[in-house]
């Protein structure tokens, strides 16, 4: 299963990105793609402010992602 998708914190001022795909489609840029895609959406929308985005440590490849669509690593929660 795949899903994009995203939570809102405070009251839509702060969201949260997250996406899980199938590991058969890992590797082929759908998950920087969709990321790409939805923080534009986000910088559209004047009542946003932050978006933040997590990933397991386990995933070198979820963290690469976040990292290529302009994420910045502040530390774990």
């Amino acid at each position: 299963m795949n899903t994009a998708e995203f939570n809102c914190m405070n009251l839509l001022s702060n969201i949260e990105l997250t996406y899980h795909y199938n590991e058969k489609y890992s590797g082929k840029g759908f998950a920087r793609e969709t990321a790409h895609s939805y923080i534009k959406i986000a910088r559209n929308h004047v009542e946003v402010y932050v978006v933040t985005g997590s990933g397991s440590p386990d995933s070198q490849r979820s963290l690469k992602v976040l990292e290529k669509v302009g994420f910045t690593f502040l530390g774990m929660k």
